[in-house]
């Protein structure tokens, strides 16, 4: 009874049975009458229709195991399509890899500018091109067409940093460690090895590893200043710094190692010759009168106004100092400044600037006509200031012809060769020196027929200097 509930619809007429069941009253009557036709005809339909679907399920079986068989033909042929295309992919990263690797005459920006874009981003290209001695690609036809995973990976930041020109490739497309880098030591360690100021792009982890610090600080001893607290209060990492700048002690904190370092005269001899000469007022007040650490603290920078009083009077003590910086004078008091002697020591150091000459000229004009004071401006002066005293001074002629004063002018400006007195137009070294494009005709025209033939090596060098197109105008006799 309940499988017939579940096959009859007593909405829908039953053609088996011949009787309309219009309502489930009229079905549960007929089943309590028990009338045979109906359960048997109720019974052949369910057969029926069982059989039905039996042989619908035999011939759709039979229908997909078919189309399963098709399917299978097909799939054969998709994957050997799929294994000639590997094949072909395998073969052209090979050969595209091997042109990046090759020294061919062609330049490597050629070779990656003909790869296609699937192998530009991709890494195992990017890390044979970084590998390469050649020129790198322009940046924005390179590193700016990475994907992100490739700008922050850490083979292709270690392969950058790898390269001889990293520093050059640094300045020129900054190259910057990537922040979810800066926890890693090798790739950090690359980086302060080879960039001054990297230490300060590391983790605190990182600034306070004594490997990282001492890669840093042996680039340059200012790199003490991002370290730790702990290392800069370090002896040996201190020694370190100081051994490459000088100033880098002013950043160990005052304690017992700052304190203990500056009570040494040798150490302090080592700082100050490093560029520190400003460190000298870091130590006890018996070293700051020191004479050969003051020396050493005015030649590396120290101003004048630092140091001691009954020094800034010492005449003998100035004039070794100006001897190794001649920028004192213009620190020096005006009545110091007045002193001749220390005036002429400005001019004729070795140090001596344009800015010196000028100071120095305006307060004692009379050392224009000094010898070393002439050869001096010769020598490191401005141009115009030379050319005016070996042309107009008073003692104009006694310079021209003076061999060493009139060779080192003429180095400097040929054309003041036509100022020479007759007897040095006729010296060899100076000839040499006054031939250059614009004045080998006229030097040539000036300079004897006799002096030519017992000097070759005039014509030689006139001939090299002299316009190839204008060779026609030049005359040697």
């Amino acid at each position: 009874t309940t499988q017939n509930k579940a096959f009859l619809n007593p909405q829908q007429s039953c053609s088996a049975a011949g009787a309309k069941l219009s309502t489930p009253k009229a079905e549960r009557r007929n089943h309590k009458t028990g009338a045979p036709s109906t359960v048997r005809s109720n019974d052949r339909s369910r057969f029926t229709v069982h059989g039905s679907q039996q042989h619908n399920k035999t011939t759709t079986t039979t229908t997909m195991s078919l189309k399963n068989d098709s399917d299978y033909s097909y799939d054969n042929n998709d994957n050997t399509d799929n294994n000639d295309n590997t094949h072909q992919e395998r073969r052209a990263r090979r050969m595209a890899l091997d042109a990046l690797e090759q020294n061919s005459h062609e330049s490597l920006a050629t070779v990656w500018k003909d790869l296609p874009h699937r192998f530009r981003i991709d890494k195992e290209f990017v890390l044979q091109a970084l590998r390469s001695n050649r020129a790198l690609p322009p940046k924005s036809e390179f590193e700016r067409s990475f994907p992100q995973s490739l700008r922050f990976d850490r083979d292709v930041v270690l392969a950058f940093t790898a390269r001889s020109d990293f520093r050059e490739l640094f300045n020129e497309r900054h190259l910057y460690p990537p922040e979810c880098l800066t926890k890693d030591k090798e790739v950090m360690m690359a980086y302060c090895t080879q960039i001054p100021r990297s230490l300060q792009e590391c983790s605190e982890e990182l600034c306070d590893d004594r490997d990282v610090v001492s890669a840093a600080i042996a680039l340059d001893g200012l790199e003490l200043q991002y370290a730790s607290l702990r290392l800069q209060e370090d002896r040996d990492i201190v020694v370190q710094a100081c051994q490459g700048d000088g100033k880098a002690l002013e950043f160990c904190p005052p304690g017992p190692v700052r304190d203990g370092l500056v009570k040494d005269r040798n150490f302090m001899l080592s700082v100050l010759r490093q560029h520190g000469g400003p460190m000298l007022r870091l130590v006890p007040n018996n070293l700051k009168h020191d004479p050969e650490l003051l020396l050493e603290a005015l030649k590396h920078g120290m101003r004048f106004r630092y140091c001691p009083f009954e020094y800034q009077s010492d005449k003998a003590f100035l004039i070794k100092a100006l001897a190794h910086r001649s920028e004192l004078y213009i620190e020096f008091n005006p009545t110091t400044q007045q002193d001749v002697d220390l005036c002429k020591a400005a001019m004729v150091s070795e140090s001596s600037t344009p800015l010196v000459h000028k100071r120095v000229l305006e307060i004692s004009p009379q050392l224009i006509q000094e010898r070393a004071v002439v050869l001096a401006l010769c020598q490191r002066g401005e141009a115009s200031l030379m050319k005016q005293v070996i042309i107009e001074s008073e003692h104009a002629a006694t310079f021209q012809d003076d061999e060493e004063i009139m060779l080192t002018a003429v180095q400097r400006n040929c054309k003041l060769f036509s100022y020479a007195s007759a007897r040095l137009k006729q010296n060899v070294a100076i000839i040499m020196a006054a031939l250059d494009a614009e004045s080998a005709a006229d030097v040539l025209a000036a300079v004897g027929h006799e002096a030519l033939r017992q000097a070759p090596q005039i014509v030689v060098r006139a001939l090299q200097v002299y316009p190839r197109r204008h060779l026609r105008l030049l005359r040697t006799h």
